[in-house]
């Protein structure tokens, strides 16, 4: 029996914690794939005793990771216990570094916390200098854009309608079955998370299905398509006041990347689709300035609750998405970072 394979056991829950993230976070695949079959193959079932220690979640989520793993060839078997190795050799100088680290950071958090504070300074809004309000939309590409009407949402798709049973059931979802979403039930999430009500153009206002301080509305639905019926893979943006989509482009590898961008949760791109809303700043800011930091932190929430509870009344699943690589979400999506940029991710599937 491999001497790693008694050392990963014989591990504190820090230092496993830590040994864990450098093999899954800061390692190739071949190197996971040494890890889980060596410990897969062992004759004393080391790979139930290593789960054990896991929580019900991790354990899951370490399994799914694992499954679709090949074995390693032989170049690929010797770099993944070379790495294996390595990352237990050094464990105590790795953790030390990351303590060193995190104490170094501690007063970045410190800054953190402001951003959920009310700011006391004020500043003066555009709105209460006369300055004319962002436009509610973002436009439609002048290049001929390919639109694909929605159906209009009702409820022909859902399955629970009885509020106490979705808030009973709400729950986070992980595993998706590979059955297709329906146009019609994307229609009804869409609609559930940021649907137009009600209309008042000449103010510039449009009454959502979810609260938004002075219906300022900072978001922006993007929709990486896997398995929606009648939808070809690729990206696309909800046209919200024509209950339109709007095709922006197709990705290679679009599973792949979404994994990459969800910090190797696989879950993220292993789904019907995944909703990523992005926030136009300036539209929250036009009215509430310094405030609308706060806004848009409160008023995502209240996108992902409203997933949570529509993707639960269609026996659908999700779960809220916060730590993702925000530089290659913004790639992805062609935005600049400034001006507007990705707050939050949702992968929907069928369960």
């Amino acid at each position: 029996m491999k001497d790693f394979i008694k050392k990963i056991n014989s591990l504190d829950y820090v230092k496993l914690t830590i040994f864990l993230d450098e093999v899954f976070h800061k390692s190739d695949k071949a190197t996971r794939s040494y890890l889980y079959f060596e410990l897969k193959k062992s004759p004393y079932a080391l790979l139930d005793k290593f789960l054990s220690r896991f929580s019900e979640v991790e354990e899951v989520r370490f399994r799914r990771e694992m499954e679709n793993l090949e074995e390693p060839d032989r170049i690929d078997y010797a770099n993944g216990e070379e790495r294996i190795t390595y990352i237990l050799k050094n464990l105590p100088e790795i953790l030390k570094e990351a303590k060193t680290l995190n104490e170094a950071n501690k007063e970045k958090l410190l800054q953190y916390r402001e951003l959920i504070k009310s700011t006391e300074s004020y500043v003066y809004a555009d709105q209460m200098l006369g300055k004319p309000a962002p436009s509610a939309f973002k436009p439609i590409p002048a290049r001929d854009a390919e639109i694909i009407d929605l159906p209009q949402p009702d409820g022909s798709v859902i399955k629970k309608e009885q509020i106490f049973q979705l808030i009973s059931d709400r729950c986070t979802t992980r595993d998706f079955t590979s059955e297709q979403l329906t146009l019609s039930e994307l229609s009804w999430l869409l609609w559930a998370t940021q649907g137009v009500r009600k209309e008042v153009p000449a103010e510039n206002r449009f009454y959502r299905t979810v609260p938004s301080g002075g219906d300022r509305h900072p978001f922006e639905t993007y929709l990486a398509i896997n398995n929606v019926e009648g939808l070809k893979p690729g990206i696309y943006r909800f046209l919200s006041h024509e209950n339109k989509l709007l095709y922006l482009k197709s990705v290679d590898e679009m599973e792949a990347q979404l994994t990459e961008i969800g910090i190797g949760q696989n879950y993220v791109g292993n789904c019907a689709v995944c909703f990523m809303w992005s926030a136009i700043p300036e539209r929250t800011e036009w009215r509430y300035a310094n405030h609308a930091k706060k806004n848009i932190l409160i008023e995502a929430g209240h996108l992902g609750q409203n997933l949570y509870l529509a993707t639960e009344a269609i026996n659908c699943g999700t779960c809220g998405i916060a730590a993702y690589d925000q530089a290659k979400a913004d790639e992805l999506l062609e935005l600049d970072g400034i001006d507007e940029f990705v707050v939050y991710m949702m992968p929907v599937g069928k369960t």
